[in-house]
């Protein structure tokens, strides 16, 4: 929450499933180091995690509801949303190990399951972004943001 950097230094910072992963407290700070480094003008991509709610899950995630996340880099009107889009990216995968443990599957090699859980993951990257639609969107669990940090106004 403290980068070595000057302000308005880069035309573009970027969060790649990283932000959801400390506390609710940090979160807001490091969000305020992004925008202070980049250029007015310049853009702020985000994708993090996302709930309905506020609550710590597994793997220390701390997601937010995607109103939330966007409240907090539009605060004091100092960025703006251009684009989001939503993903699920785990349908295949859950579904997949859903039917390996109602088969009592769950307990076999951790190499195996792991080689597995990669290949699902992989899979479901692809296979996400052509059904995605068909979830309604209380099923996403990622949000990929993408916003402009306002020019500051010049006083007289």
């Amino acid at each position: 929450n403290k980068l070595p950097f000057q302000n308005d230094e880069f035309d573009m910072v970027f969060s790649v499933t990283v932000l959801h992963h400390n506390p609710y407290e940090q979160q807001g700070k490091i969000i305020d180091e992004l925008i202070r480094v980049t250029k007015s003008g310049g853009f702020i991509f985000l994708m993090e995690g996302i709930a309905a709610k506020r609550e710590q899950t597994f793997f220390n995630m701390f997601p937010r509801p995607v109103e939330d996340w966007i409240a907090e880099v539009e605060k004091d009107g100092r960025a703006q949303l251009i684009k989001m889009r939503l993903a699920r990216w785990w349908p295949l995968r859950d579904v997949t190990f859903k039917l390996l443990r109602s088969l009592g599957i769950s307990k076999a090699n951790r190499e195996d399951m792991k080689a597995l859980n990669t290949l699902l993951v992989r899979a479901g990257s692809y296979v996400d972004r052509h059904l995605m639609w068909l979830f309604p969107r209380r099923f996403a669990t990622n949000a990929a943001m993408l916003f402009i940090k306002q020019k500051e106004e010049k006083s007289l």
